[in-house]
């Protein structure tokens, strides 16, 4: 299996670039072969594929392009949120004991509810790498979504506040990707200082497009 790595923007590059001169070469042939005297495609390449440099940090601007052996097909994968390149490796995104904080009261609300809580988990952010996370000066705030779910991602989040912080069930206000399972009839919710811990199911929900679920909380 050989396997290719492109940024976006070097993909337009290549396209760009083969257009010129590939269209040149298959004017005078019809198969072009590199590593090989005796090419059975258009473009045949005999032999690995190296890149010196990947000059990037965000997986999301990549796309793995493999060839299967067995069926011949080029298939085309996006890179999720909980791969990172380091050291041009691709290599899967830490996740610390690291202890985040975000002011619940400063994120917007309409009468108390919050529609997709941006815990400023994706990479980069600062709680990137924390599984533990306190909210803090708040008054209650009711939670219907939260941003950024991973496949596997698993936070705590420590209500420090006396107010009540509470989960509304698979909320259809919020995002379908972004919504929580609490296992009960209308949601759940803390009666002063508490915890939920949640994990993201990239499968979750009876859409299958994905749903934090509440594994376990303390009112």
């Amino acid at each position: 299996m050989v396997v290719f790595i492109y940024t976006r923007l070097e993909m337009k590059k290549i396209r760009f670039t083969s257009v010129l001169i590939l269209g040149a070469l298959f004017g005078a042939q019809a198969q072009v072969g590199i590593g090989t005297n005796s090419p059975t495609a258009t473009l045949d390449v005999n032999g690995t594929v190296r890149i010196t440099n990947l000059p990037i940090t965000k997986t999301d601007a990549i796309i793995l392009t493999g060839h299967n052996s067995s069926s011949g097909v080029l298939n085309r994968t996006k890179l999720g949120a909980n791969l990172i390149i380091k050291d041009n490796s691709i290599e899967t995104a830490p996740v610390s004991g690291t202890i985040g904080s975000l002011n619940l009261g400063a994120h917007p609300n309409s009468a108390g509810l919050i529609l997709d809580l941006n815990l400023e988990i994706d990479p980069g952010s600062s709680n990137s790498l924390a599984t533990f996370i306190r909210l803090h000066t708040y008054t209650a705030r009711t939670i219907a979504g939260i941003k950024n779910g991973v496949h596997g991602r698993h936070i705590t989040l420590f209500c420090s506040e006396t107010a009540n912080i509470s989960f509304s069930e698979n909320d259809l206000s919020a995002q379908p990707q972004n919504r929580v399972l609490t296992a009960a009839t209308s949601g759940i919710a803390t009666s002063s200082v508490g915890f939920f811990q949640l994990v993201y199911d990239a499968n979750g929900g009876s859409d299958n497009l994905g749903r934090w679920v509440i594994i376990k909380f303390r009112p």
